[in-house]
Formats: structure tokens, C-alpha cells, sequence
């Protein structure tokens, strides 16, 4: 079994009277590289954009950003930074810009993978 995944999700809701291709093109064109400056110790960095499905009503998150670490001490003092709102200041004014911040939740995750090759392998 590979060693665990330590992921930070973020559930964003854009700002009120912003579409979701404003949105979209705000977060990876702007907001995106900004948050690239501040990470170091983050293994990947994904944008999941959320649209409800034909006949559904708005969702209550438009994106679902996940941040991925290799170690326990990085993810941790991350979450702190973000918990605490000690968040630079940059990006914290570029938020007020297009996410609806009272609405944004965090949450995280310790993902383990089973190796299936390995599994059919033993199994097979």
C-alpha cells in the first residue's frame, strides 16, 4: 500500500452577479497564479469546476480546490495558515474579488490507494 495523501479541500462559492465563466477565467488566470507564489511543499494543485447537471438547481459550491502533500508537518502548518486566516494579504484582496468568502468551506482529507494491479495480481 502506497503511504497516505494528505489533501486540504476547498469549497468555493463565487461572488454574487458573477458568472461561473467569469469565475472560471478569474481563478486559473489571476488567482491561480497568485497561489502558485505561496507553494512550496504542495504536491499538486487542482481546480475542480462544479456545474449542476441539466433541470438541477444552483449548487451550493461552484469549485472544489484540492491542495495535495507528500508529509504530515507541511499539510499541517498549511491548514494552520488557513484556519487562522493568516493568509498574505494579496490574496486574501484578490478573494474579495470574486469568491463569496463567508460561504467557502475547508476541509480535509487522508486518502489512502489501494495498488489494483497488486490486488489483481494476488487475486488473479
Amino acid at each position: 500500500m502506497a503511504p497516505p495523501t494528505y489533501k486540504i479541500l476547498e469549497f468555493l462559492k463565487r461572488r454574487p452577479g458573477m458568472s461561473m465563466d467569469e469565475f472560471r477565467d478569474h481563478y486559473e488566470n489571476v488567482h491561480r497564479v497568485l497561489a502558485e507564489k505561496y507553494s512550496a511543499g504542495l504536491k499538486r494543485y487542482l481546480r475542480r469546476y462544479l456545474e449542476p447537471a441539466d433541470g438541477e438547481e444552483e449548487l451550493p459550491f461552484d469549485a472544489v480546490t484540492e491542495l495535495w502533500f507528500d508529509d504530515r508537518p507541511t499539510f499541517e502548518t498549511v491548514l494552520g495558515f488557513l484556519s487562522r486566516q493568516e493568509l498574505p494579504a494579496e490574496i486574501i484582496e484578490d478573494e474579495l474579488r470574486f469568491l463569496d468568502r463567508p460561504r467557502c468551506r475547508t476541509a480535509t482529507v487522508v486518502e489512502y490507494e489501494s495498488d489494483m494491479a497488486e490486488v489483481a495480481r494476488r487475486h488473479g
